[in-house]
């Protein structure tokens, strides 16, 4: 409605708080499955068929391509507002930016890293074209609108990424106990730092976010 009367400053509104609303969820998922992906992944899929080597490396590629989690947010709000004013073309543009630099840095991956870390440079790769997606995005979107709120969203991406600190230093801890206590990585092993690592880090991110008076988590709480 706001891109189609041409209200700029409030499209602009709108995709601030929509960035700033999804970053409470994406921010701390990101981070925190980056560490317990392969903690996660041993405890769902190192039994059985399955080492817990074999999991631990699917675990590191999924923790891999969390980390570009912001970066695709970003990207897809960002492709959400070209439509909005019924500009598909510069959408298109972007995702083909988007399409090559991912190509480029698969086939950097394939050239540079020994087989089995291949697959985790895919995921390295990816997070890296929608980072560049993002930017461009940003930069057209800017021409577009002529503000993005830029500030406001840097100072609340920041505040999130610091209120992720506590929950994953507590991550760590548990991992680094989990291993005296299983020794050999295994299923148990992985649920102990799931269950007791994430619902910690989860839990310590909460009460960061409202010690840092994080407004955006606020309001997702009085929402849900």
């Amino acid at each position: 409605e706001h891109a189609s009367a041409r209200r700029y400053s409030l499209v602009r509104d709108d995709f601030s708080i929509g960035v700033r609303l999804a970053s409470v969820i994406v921010v701390p998922t990101s981070i925190y499955l980056a560490v317990l992906g392969g903690p996660m992944a041993e405890f769902l899929f190192g039994y059985g068929s399955g080492t817990p080597a074999q999991a631990r490396y699917i675990g590191v590629v999924f923790g891999l391509f969390s980390l570009g989690l912001v970066p695709y947010m970003l990207t897809q709000l960002q492709l959400r507002v070209f439509y909005s004013f019924q500009d598909s073309r510069t959408a298109a543009f972007v995702g083909l930016l988007t399409m090559v630099a991912s190509i480029a840095g698969a086939l950097i991956a394939e050239s540079m890293l020994p087989g089995p870390r291949e697959v985790a440079g895919l995921a390295v790769a990816y997070g890296f074209a929608n980072l560049v997606g993002a930017v461009a995005g940003w930069a057209l979107l800017l021409r577009r609108v002529g503000s993005l709120d830029g500030w406001a969203i840097a100072r609340s991406l920041t505040r999130m990424h610091l209120a992720t600190v506590p929950g994953l230093v507590f991550a760590l801890a548990v991992i680094a106990g989990a291993r005296r206590i299983a020794h050999d990585p295994s299923a148990i092993y992985g649920l102990i730092v799931t269950v007791v690592g994430g619902g910690g880090a989860i839990g310590l991110f909460a009460l960061c976010a409202r010690s840092l008076r994080i407004a955006e988590f606020g309001f997702l709480m009085k929402t849900v």
